[in-house]
C-alpha cells in the first residue's frame, strides 16, 4: 500500500465517513481474525464506528495461511479500521 492511499484511507477513518456494506463485511472478517492484534499505542477515536477492530493492527510478527495462494503469509501492520476503508486494499489472507 503506497504512502497516497494510507493518507486517503486514514482521513476516511479520522473523519467518521460511513462504512459501504463491503467494508462493514471486512470488519467482521478482521474481528475474527488470527493476525489482528491490539495496539496500546494507537489512539482510539472517540467516533470510532469499528468497535470490533478499534485499536487493532494486522500483526507482521503473526502469520497465516493465504486462502486464496495457499502460502504462508504475514500481517500487513496496517490499521484495521483504515485498512477496511481503502476499497483497493487486500487481506494478506485472501478473505477480501
Amino acid at each position: 500500500m503506497n504512502f497516497r492511499k494510507i493518507a486517503k484511507a486514514w482521513g476516511k477513518h479520522l473523519s467518521g465517513e460511513p462504512l459501504t456494506e463491503e467494508q462493514l463485511e471486512r470488519v467482521k472478517i478482521c474481528a475474527t481474525c488470527p493476525l489482528k492484534s491490539f495496539k496500546t499505542n494507537i489512539d482510539v477515536f472517540a467516533n470510532d464506528d469499528v468497535e470490533q477492530i478499534s485499536g487493532y493492527i494486522c500483526d507482521s510478527n503473526k502469520m497465516g495461511l493465504n486462502e486464496i495462494t495457499g502460502e504462508i503469509t504475514k500481517g500487513c501492520s496496517c490499521y484495521l479500521p483504515a485498512k477496511v476503508r481503502d476499497n483497493d486494499s487486500k487481506c494478506p489472507l485472501g478473505k477480501w
